[in-house]
């Protein structure tokens, strides 16, 4: 459209002033596709890295470890191999070594520590509410504190204990 205009432009130059403006025509159409062909080449690069970031921002690597679990919150899905329910509203946020969330009914939350996939969790704190299903509430506090490495299969976050699974969740 750009090159359009100026054609246009340029066209209406020539016929009020004369045939000496067909060369400035053509400079102008040359600099125009110049221009068109750089921005061009330059939206290709840009949307090429933009694309490249978004799959590698929690993403698997070759190794299946994530390159970032913070600022993230995902949910309980499963306790690993254990045929056991999970509460309904178990849930992690991470948020600079900080950990919240809920163990079905009860609040919790403490500290954490991140090296590449190692993590360790530390005792915090939790809400004292009596809730019907309290084994399972203490199952997931207490296989918590038995995790020692996670990986990420797409949007799964796998708690491990060495190298079995011990926590599966979904982030949301």
């Amino acid at each position: 459209m750009f090159q359009e205009y100026i054609i246009a432009e340029l066209i209406i130059d020539v016929k009020t002033t004369g045939v000496n403006k067909v060369d400035d025509l053509d400079r102008k159409i040359n600099k125009t596709e110049k221009d068109t062909l750089s921005l061009n080449k330059a939206l290709m690069a840009s949307t090429v890295a933009f694309a490249a970031l978004g799959a590698t921002l929690g993403k698997v690597a070759k190794d299946g470890f994530a390159y970032s679990i913070e600022g993230r919150e995902f949910k309980l899905i499963s306790y690993g191999k254990l045929k056991m329910a999970v509460p309904k509203k178990a849930t992690l946020l991470f948020d600079n070594g900080q950990y919240s969330g809920y163990a079905g009914c009860n609040g919790m939350g403490g500290k954490y520590e991140l090296s590449g996939n190692k993590i360790k969790f530390y005792s915090g704190f939790s809400t004292m509410m009596a809730c019907p299903d309290m084994k399972a509430e203490t199952k997931f506090r207490k296989l918590l504190l038995e995790v020692d490495n996670y990986i990420m299969r797409d949007d799964i976050l796998v708690f491990r204990k060495s190298k079995e699974e011990i926590l599966n969740f979904k982030m949301q």
